[in-house]
């Protein structure tokens, strides 16, 4: 893997913006341990390497780890392990692949989700890490609002921190502030590697749906998603 390097003036491009929407949301408190929830995909991948850098350079100190969750798909984990290496941050990668678990004929994106969560919390409860990082940016906000609309019929969507009481745990979103344009601009120039899994049983599913209908409005209307996001967390 080619060697990941920081440089402190390099990447305050980005660094500046994630660090102060960090501290404007509470998101990460000094000293606390942060696990970031691994994909392989851009945006999990962008949101180490970012949250590394400001780990390193930022007054703002934490422990920093990694996990990846398998559940019917079975994947080589050696692209992410080799990446956490590199950057100095523990990886976990953890199965729930059980002969007898069922495969749902539909809603099957839903259920491996939930199954993932539920498995990464239990899990991580056990290391004394109550806080996970998802990649979640402001793309992903817009298209749960329009969802949430259609779908329940309710204004709601994507907070920067989010505490699930029942399981006194927290799910946080670093990268909310940025569009996924722009995340893939960091992956891109950094060079940052990606793991291209492919599901067997992924089916396209209602955000897709939505994503292509933002996508359609940002033509017509250039940074919409990003308005959008950005009137949510002015409430927030």
């Amino acid at each position: 893997m080619k060697q990941i390097v920081h440089n402190k003036n390099n990447n305050k491009w980005f660094s500046g913006r994630v660090l102060r929407f960090i501290t404007q949301y509470s998101i990460i408190q000094q000293d606390e341990p942060v696990c970031v929830g691994l994909s392989g995909g851009v945006d999990s991948m962008t949101l180490l390497f970012v949250l590394e850098y400001i780990r390193r350079f930022s007054a703002l100190k934490f422990d920093l780890s990694a996990i990846h969750v398998q559940v019917y798909a079975k994947n080589d984990p050696t692209i992410l392990q080799d990446y956490c290496e590199a950057l100095g941050v523990k990886f976990y990668d953890i199965s729930i692949k059980k002969t007898d678990l069922p495969v749902p004929d539909k809603g099957i994106c839903y259920t491996c989700s939930k199954l993932k969560k539920g498995a990464m919390i239990e899990f991580l409860k056990e290391k004394g890490i109550n806080k996970v990082a998802f990649g979640h940016h402001a793309d992903d906000l817009a298209e749960t609002f329009l969802m949430n609309i259609d779908y329940h019929h309710i204004v709601e969507t994507l907070k920067p921190v989010t505490y699930l009481d029942k399981n006194d745990f927290t799910v946080v979103r670093p990268l909310l502030c940025m569009t996924k344009k722009e995340i893939i601009r960091v992956h891109k120039y950094f060079e940052l590697p990606k793991a291209d899994y492919i599901c067997d049983f992924e089916e396209k599913n209602r955000r897709e749906v939505f994503r292509e209908i933002l996508s359609d409005i940002d033509d017509k209307l250039p940074g919409f998603s990003s308005r959008v996001a950005e009137s949510f967390l002015k409430f927030d």
